[in-house]
């Protein structure tokens, strides 16, 4: 895509876009699992993209038509990042000229399908859906989060074909590549097959490619916790990365202040990994962020204690029994070096980091190298 047909933003910074943010996918998610359980994981997902990335970007489906948005309100998001109202790290983006527009639209359009539960297009909204979306409305409205139209002409990313096999997948195809709005794409989709399966498997296929155009046009970087697919990759444009296993668990499990502090304390970390683009920048990262978390416990306590007892022990006894372990060092026994050496051994300095050596293979963060001049 030519550089023209990209909105020049200001300079603040890198953003990235969380596929499971997606409307349908949120949805997806409540209709699947336990409530609470799905709400932990999604504010996990945003946890982790605000610490690798200065502000998490959605549009204004996300959020107008997003179970978690719609659930937990402005307020609610705030509280599940750990951020403050002066300091909110998310930036909705639309074809619209103002998010009140973006819903004034939807609303008034008949043919568009709401993710929402409790609400049908073409039925009065309940106050509980209208007064979130007010509050939204608000936030913008007032500066708390920022709102940025999408002026540059938008272009679905060129992507593998979908193997199909009816006779008119040739032409399904053809126009597919052509439709550039999710409402007209589902409902050709929906159109031309029969079966509901089918129908979804395609729906998604499309719909990464989507927000694969969205992540370009607004000059974002990429994640996703759970691919299905894989945006496009065209040779040296993106760096591909996965993320550390224990991550996800690290965001889920513990609290606002934490993950807050966390990120307050990875702001070097964070600046490298988007300089170097490296899975060894995002270790680091990980690493920093996890320590802030590992404060003593009364059983971490004893374990640890109990471990270097018991090496402690097993040196000592290799030394009664004439193991010369010390005979370079005369003047300190064994027994001396030992407890010198396990007192300051950072045993848990070294689980945290050998725990982010293995990468979590069903995530997928694509650090884009030509974005948008912001």
């Amino acid at each position: 895509m030519a550089s023209s047909a990209i909105r020049q933003y200001p300079s603040a910074a890198n953003r990235i876009l969380i596929a499971e943010m997606d409307s349908i996918a949120q949805r997806a998610r409540y209709d699947t699992k336990d409530h609470h359980v799905a709400t932990t994981e999604l504010s996990g997902m945003l946890r982790i993209g605000r610490l690798v990335s200065e502000h998490i970007l959605l549009t204004d489906a996300m959020v107008l038509d997003g179970s978690y948005f719609m659930r937990l309100g402005p307020e609610g998001v705030i509280r599940e990042l750990g951020a403050t109202e002066a300091q909110f790290p998310l930036t909705i983006t639309g074809h619209y000229s103002s998010l009140r527009e973006g819903l004034e639209v939807r609303l008034a359009n008949a043919d568009f399908v709401w993710s929402l539960e409790n609400f049908r297009q073409g039925h009065e909204a309940p106050s509980s859906i209208t007064n979130t979306w007010q509050q939204w409305l608000d936030y913008v409205e007032r500066g708390i989060v920022r709102y940025e139209q999408q002026n540059g002409q938008f272009i679905l990313p060129a992507g593998a074909r979908y193997p199909l096999k009816h006779a008119g997948a040739d032409q399904l195809q053809a126009t597919l590549d052509q439709t550039t709005g999710r409402g007209a794409a589902f409902a050709t989709i929906h159109e031309a097959l029969q079966e509901e399966s089918e129908r979804a498997r395609i729906r998604n296929w499309w719909n990464i490619r989507y927000l694969d155009g969205i992540s370009r046009v607004t000059g974002a970087d990429w994640l996703s916790f759970e691919p299905t697919d894989e945006p496009s990759k065209q040779t040296g444009e993106n760096e591909h990365i996965r993320l550390p296993k224990r991550l996800r668990a690290w965001a889920e499990s513990n609290g606002s202040a934490t993950v807050s502090l966390a990120w307050d304390q990875t702001v070097k970390q964070r600046a490298t990994l988007h300089r170097k683009k490296s899975h060894t920048a995002l270790r680091a990262l990980t690493f920093s962020a996890m320590q802030v978390s590992q404060a003593p416990t009364r059983t971490g306590v004893l374990m640890d204690a109990t471990l270097k007892v018991l090496i402690a022990l097993a040196v000592i006894t290799a030394e009664i029994i004439g193991l010369q372990v010390t005979n370079t060092i005369p003047f300190l026994s064994a027994s001396a070096l030992t407890i010198l050496v396990l007192s300051t051994f950072p045993f848990g300095s070294l689980s945290t980091l050998l725990s982010n050596l293995k990468p979590d293979r069903h995530s997928l963060l694509l650090l884009s190298r030509h974005k948008a001049d912001h």
